[in-house]
């Protein structure tokens, strides 16, 4: 039997003593193990002992090959200890993941000495194997041993820990005096299973693909990537040992395992965290698809800038980082982006394919050493690859492989040109000839311009015999004057800056006969622009009023028009203000430059309408008053910034918003109104002349009479003349106009304060107004008298079809009568018999009542109610 290697951690080893208690085993987790307790805390004598001697003597032998365990594989164990005088023993061991410190593997029983337990640490279920009473007893002189089967995990769980603790009894009887050992045996996974590990090839993981590497040892025949979702279920993922993933953006620390499997079983499970990144946003390149372009050409790439999401690009499969540049290679071409967080995004590809270029050559037929001037030269071209032929890179091109053209003075070179059915174009085959003229082209001289004409001038050439002008590109040639001798010739225009053009030849004594042709060109003078001045005299512009418009800065001579009317050679206008825009129009004819027409200009006159200032002071030109302050109010109509008044020479600004006014003014003071518009146009009213008057006489006097139970007041005046207003202000009110009113007093009978009558006299002519007034005495209002309180009662109230009165007073009531407020009754009754104590019915309308009953010593109470529907 082989040892197994140890290693101290929490061991436990303790000696079951004869307790009754532990003599049959102990309970679940008291193994040293991580979160249990040993047997120390049932069994004093000694601390648990982890090291010495007698500790090295508790020792585990097993059939576990060297190379470790493998996974569902069952293993037969032999735990013992000896020590000299004990003959009682005691343990408890479990099998826990090194990593995880989950239980691992389980326990089987060999004989009668052992049994197996279990139970719950930090939520999660362990397997026990322990003594039982038969396995208390030594099996040799001071020794013990214990043989059970183990049986490993199924899956593959790493370094597997056993732990311990042996119990080396006293024998006492008692937990005292027991001395515990506590150990641990570690024995690793197989070296046969695959060990793996996994990466993340990409890295940054970037949305859309990512991909991941996984790898193991000892020939692993499969591999399993997995996660779990947030509830812990399984998913697969991949069976590739090497697998490509997609996830979206912005998922943050995910979790992705990987295993490896060969014929010996598992490996370990690897762990990868990662954060999947947003990739960049796809670039787009131009041009797109498959292009073609002759060999020799090349094609311009341009991707469009993402500088400003902070990418970076470049163009593959060339290594370029230049947005835009120039391919000639056929191949396939696409740009990549990539984000700071280092992500990659390709864009669609660009197919490039090259086609075949003709090539091309020409002769001279028939070959000269020199032409003339205008004589006509051929060319033979010839070419592979080439169908067609032309002297200009961008055509015509014909099939015909003869060229013909005209020699040129001073361009003695000519370009040839094949094409091919593929649209490409040979390079140039550049062709010289030798052009014989000994004559020179004429060369200008200063020009004589003006408005509508030009005359060219040359300088007389010595070989000259003559000389030919045209104005038609060469088509026509005219002499020019005295039989051709002239150099100088003119042009006329009907516009002014008209440009003129005018080719020259000479013929010469040579075969060629004529000289090379100059071609001049010049416009005409142009008009020169009368800027002239527009201006009014500085008068303001008011409506119904005449402004003086002046030009200057005029030339010499020239007539002008004011709104399509000739005006001659002016220069003031008088413009009469009819509106509040008056549009002027003037066209100026320069008399030294007719043909250039006439030089417009236009100008608005802007002007104010404003119209009369109305106030209410305007019915007289005499104001009589008698107060020291007037108001007023006061109207206007246009465009008004400011108004006011005069007062004597002082001006007072008024409020033209709330066009109201009050002024301080003294006896004979004078009054006028202004108003006054933005551009200062001015409207007065006419003059007013103060008078200062008394204040008229208000007081009066009253008499009184009665008529029944109600008191009349008859009111006169002390000053007659002028306007009258009497009037109360209590409840219910009254007014009248009359010189000597009458007044009423029944609707005031439940006023016991007195009435307070008011008259007010304004005197004819005059604006002054005084006020006097007056309380009546309270004694002589109506006919009543103080008695004891009526008690009033309505029912029901609100009421439909009519309501009940009920009264009850401490002195007999013989009548009563009802009124509206203003004292018109509406209801009298008379009882036969008087009574203290009553009730009657009526039917009225909704409002307002007085009621007054009469006593039998005359007296007369008034009660108010309302009535409501």
């Amino acid at each position: 039997m082989r040892w197994i290697k140890i290693f101290l951690a929490s061991l436990a080893i303790f000696l079951v003593g004869n307790v009754v208690s532990n003599s049959s085993g102990p309970s679940s987790g008291y193994t040293g193990a991580p979160n249990e307790n040993d047997c120390t805390s049932c069994h004093s004598g000694t601390s648990l002992v982890t090291s010495g001697s007698k500790w090295n003597r508790v020792r585990m032998g097993s059939n576990i090959p060297s190379t470790g365990y493998l996974m569902d594989s069952i293993y037969t164990i032999t735990l013992t200890y000896a020590e000299t005088g004990i003959s009682t023993f005691g343990f408890q061991l479990t099998s826990l993941s090194s990593d995880s410190s989950k239980a691992a593997g389980t326990f089987a029983t060999t004989d009668a000495r052992t049994q197996k337990n279990s139970g719950t640490v930090s939520g999660l279920t362990r397997n026990y194997i322990e003594h039982t009473a038969t396995g208390n007893a030594k099996v040799g002189t001071d020794s013990t041993s214990w043989v059970f089967k183990w049986k490993a995990p199924s899956k593959n769980s790493g370094g597997i820990v056993f732990y311990v603790n042996v119990n080396a009894a006293n024998g006492n009887g008692s937990s005292s005096g027991d001395v515990i050992y506590g150990k641990s045996f570690k024995v690793s996974q197989s070296s046969k299973l695959p060990v793996a590990s996994a990466r993340l090839v990409d890295t940054p993981a970037c949305a859309r693909a990512f991909r991941f590497a996984g790898s193991a040892n000892n020939s692993p025949t499969s591999f399993e990537w997995f996660t779990f979702d947030a509830a812990g279920k399984y998913s697969l993922l991949s069976n590739k040992q090497n697998p490509t993933l997609s996830q979206l953006a912005g998922s943050v620390n995910n979790v992705i395992y990987f295993k490896a499997y060969n014929s010996f079983g598992e490996s370990n499970t690897v762990k990868l965290i990662y954060t999947v990144n947003d990739s960049p946003v796809k670039p787009k390149v131009s041009p797109s698809g498959l292009n073609y372009i002759c060999s020799g050409d090349s094609l311009k790439i341009t991707a469009i800038s993402q500088s400003a999401m902070g990418y970076t690009q470049r163009w593959l499969p060339i290594n370029n980082a230049k947005l835009s540049l120039f391919v000639k290679d056929s191949g396939i071409y696409f740009s990549e982006s990539k984000n700071k967080i280092g992500c990659i995004t390709f864009s669609d590809t660009i197919r490039l394919v090259i086609k075949k270029r003709p090539t091309v050559s020409a002769d001279f037929t028939p070959s000269k050493t020199a032409y003339c001037t205008g004589s006509i030269i051929i060319l033979k071209a010839k070419g592979s690859f080439a169908d067609s032929f032309g002297t200009n890179i961008k055509g015509p091109f014909k099939t015909d492989s003869l060229i013909s053209l005209s020699a040129k003075s001073g361009n003695t070179f000519i370009n040839v040109y094949s094409k091919s059915a593929n649209g490409c174009v040979s390079s140039a085959a550049k062709k010289s000839y030798v052009v014989a003229d000994s004559s020179f082209k004429v060369l200008a001289a200063p020009f004589d311009l003006s408005l509508t004409s030009v005359t060219f001038r040359w300088f007389s050439q010595t070989a000259a015999i003559q000389y030919e002008v045209s104005i038609d590109s060469g088509k026509t040639w005219t002499k020019t004057g005295n039989s051709g001798k002239d150099t100088f010739y003119n042009i006329s225009a009907s516009n002014a800056y008209s440009l003129l053009k005018l080719w020259v030849r000479y013929t010469v004594n040579t075969d060629c006969g004529i000289s090379p042709k100059a071609i001049f060109s010049s416009y005409t003078n142009a008009c020169q622009e009368v800027k002239y001045l527009i201006a009014t005299n500085g008068t303001t512009n008011c409506v119904g009023q005449n402004q003086t418009v002046s030009l200057s800065n005029l030339p010499s001579k020239y007539g002008v028009w004011l709104n399509g009317k000739s005006q001659g050679m002016k220069s003031d206008f008088s413009i009469s203000i009819k509106n509040k825009l008056t549009p002027l129009n003037f066209e100026l004819l320069d008399s030294n430059q007719l043909v250039c027409g006439t030089f417009k200009k236009s100008y608005n006159l802007l002007a104010d309408s404003i119209g009369a200032i109305t106030t209410t002071l305007d019915s007289s030109s005499t104001i009589n008053t008698c107060a020291s302050v007037i108001k007023f109010g006061f109207d206007y109509s246009g465009d008004v910034s400011i108004v006011g008044a005069k007062v004597n020479k002082n001006k007072i600004p008024l409020d033209k918003t709330l066009k109201l006014g009050k002024l301080s003014i003294a006896n004979g003071d004078s009054i006028r109104f202004y108003a006054t518009s933005p551009l200062g146009c001015n409207v007065n009213s006419s003059t007013k002349t103060l008078r200062l008057n008394a204040k008229p006489y208000a007081s009066f006097t009253y008499s009184s009479s009665k008529t029944g139970d109600t008191t009349f007041y008859q009111f006169s005046p002390k000053v007659i003349s002028g306007q009258h207003s009497w009037f109360i202000t209590q409840s219910p009110g009254w007014v009248s106009t009359s010189q000597n009113p009458l007044l009423n007093t029944y609707p005031f009978r439940m006023n016991s304060s007195g009435i307070m009558v008011y008259h007010q006299i304004q005197l004819s002519g005059d604006s002054c107004i005084n006020l006097d007034s007056s309380q009546l005495p309270i004694e002589i209002i109506g006919n009543t008298r103080s008695i004891s309180a009526v008690d009033l009662k309505l029912y029901p109230n609100p009421q439909k079809m009519g309501a009940t009165i009920e009264f009850r007073s401490n002195e007999a009531i013989k009548s009563y009568s009802i009124m509206d407020p203003m004292g018109k009754r509406i209801q009298d009754f008379a009882f036969i018999t008087p009574s203290n104590v009553g009730s009657f019915s009526l039917s009225i309308s909704q409002g307002q009542y007085l009621i007054s009953f009469t006593t039998i010593s005359g007296a007369v109470v008034y009660k108010q109610f309302q009535v409501i529907e």
